[in-house]
């Protein structure tokens, strides 16, 4: 009676899930990314987030390559190889600048990717770390709120004022349905807008059974709201397609193969538009992604002059050199996280980071975790949340607080590889399935199972003599 109850109940079981905390050093993280600040070292400029790395990524590494986090991973390996390559790469390009950069780099990357393979390893860190993470985004919103009107960042402006401590430069750029972008402490708003679009699958489906409904769409719309303000459509584009996602998930929930038939309808609508269109389909996605249609115009062309260096330079790039393009466009930035990958260290570069994340997204997302809602519900959250900044990576780069940010909460979902349903739900599913015995006849097992009758019952009776319940009076034992 128990085992089933706790299956039908599994905020029951969740709520004995919320008790673990979160680990100091995760804590400290999250709050050095939402408050990005920096402070000079010498000629090293160290920031909240690479000081707090750097004091534990060699640890880290060596436990993971010694088994301490679990067996290793495709993943670990590429993305360690990935940073090899990098500074294969930029020690041909710039020799000069590859200790420094790299450094940063590495610590950001693979130490970001390696707090979360250290100290996200259960079932119980992770909802701790999703309760941890919303509610940081929440905390945002009034200071959201009030840049958004104001024009002024309070997080920037308070950092500028201490001493000795750098804060981002603040942005001015035109406003957008009449409010200011808001960059928060963020180099720019787009960061903003992806660091709290991370929290929204979190939020509304990985916490459900943990958090009740009205606080989840509560939590939910705030984190929306904190999207919306960054108003970047690098950040609405993943939100939206993350609400599709969810509302798929939900209308098709009884057919098995939902996702085959989603990436089938993708597939389907490239090549139509492909064949139908004048322009590429590229081109058609980022004319409804953005804002604008300069804006729009602005990243077909990165795209297309981007990937001219990459095919010039296809095995170590272009490392910090900086990029051939024509001289109307004047400035250098490339709004396309993978291909920068590619143009900076080359095609084995991009190669091994996406390799690493799409072996890592596949992994999960085909892991079998029976009938455990608590695991089903991190693990579609984590997928959603994943799949859909993949996709919007072809569109922003990112670098600093939410590239390490990105690669933690990647790391951070690797253990659902190794997951197994609790026992109260294996329990539970067997159980239920137990087929009901309808015959008035015992089964040899069932016999075997029974519990002996109390002497009391038997009193008298010799070991061959049992109770007996028939009309019928036995036979003598002596009659042949």
């Amino acid at each position: 009676m128990a085992v089933t109850s706790y299956a039908a109940r599994p905020m029951a079981r969740a709520q004995t899930l919320t008790q673990s905390k979160l680990a100091l050093p995760v804590k400290l993280f999250i709050i050095a990314v939402v408050i990005p600040f920096a402070f000079s070292l010498g000629p090293i400029v160290m920031t909240g987030v690479r000081l707090i790395l750097i004091a534990i990524i060699i640890p880290m590494m060596a436990k993971l390559f010694s088994g301490k986090y679990g067996r290793v991973l495709p993943t670990d390996i590429l993305f360690f190889l990935h940073i090899v390559w990098a500074a294969m790469a930029l020690a041909v390009n710039n020799p000069e600048q590859v200790i420094q950069n790299i450094g940063s780099t590495g610590i950001e990357f693979l130490g970001g990717y390696l707090l979360g393979r250290a100290y996200i390893r259960s079932c119980k860190e992770m909802i701790a770390l999703l309760r941890f993470l919303v509610l940081v985004i929440c905390c945002t919103l009034p200071l959201a709120m009030f840049e958004a009107v104001t024009g002024r960042p309070p997080i920037i402006e308070i950092l500028q004022k201490m001493p000795l401590i750098q804060g981002a430069p603040k942005t001015y750029s035109e406003l957008r349905l009449g409010l200011n972008r808001v960059q928060m402490g963020y180099i720019t708003p787009i960061h903003y807008g992806l660091f709290s679009m991370m929290g929204l699958s979190f939020c509304f489906v990985g916490l459900k059974d943990v958090w009740s409904t009205a606080q989840r769409w509560l939590l939910t719309f705030a984190v929306a709201t904190c999207v919306l303000l960054s108003l970047s459509s690098g950040a609405l584009l993943p939100m939206l397609l993350q609400f599709f996602m969810i509302a798929w998930a939900m209308l098709f929930r009884d057919f098995n193969r939902r996702w085959l038939l989603l990436l089938g309808m993708f597939v389907l609508i490239y090549f139509l538009i492909d064949v139908l269109s004048s322009r590429t389909p590229y081109r058609v996605f980022m004319t409804y992604a953005t804002f604008s249609p300069g804006t729009a115009y602005w990243r077909a062309a990165i795209n297309e002059f981007g990937m001219n260096n990459v095919w010039a330079h296809p095995i170590f790039g272009i490392g910090l050199n900086d990029w051939v393009r024509p001289v109307w466009m004047h400035t250098g930035s490339v709004d396309n996280f993978w291909l920068l990958m590619a143009m900076r260290y080359g095609i084995p570069g991009f190669v091994l980071i996406a390799a690493g994340y799409a072996i890592a997204l596949w992994k999960i997302g085909r892991r079998q975790l029976g009938e455990d809602q608590i695991l089903l519900n991190l693990r579609r959250a984590w997928v959603f949340t994943f799949a859909c900044l993949a996709f919007t990576l072809f569109t922003v780069h990112i670098w600093a607080e939410i590239y390490a940010l990105v690669f933690f909460l990647l790391g951070a979902g690797a253990w659902l590889l190794s997951a197994a349903p609790s026992v109260e739900v294996i329990a539970a599913a067997t159980s239920l399935r137990a087929p009901i015995s309808t015959t008035r006849f015992a089964t040899a097992a069932s016999a075997q199972a029974r519990p002996a009758f109390p002497e009391t019952a038997i009193a008298g009776a010799t070991s061959n003599d049992q109770p007996n319940y028939t009309r019928f009076p036995p036979q003598s034992r002596s009659t042949p």
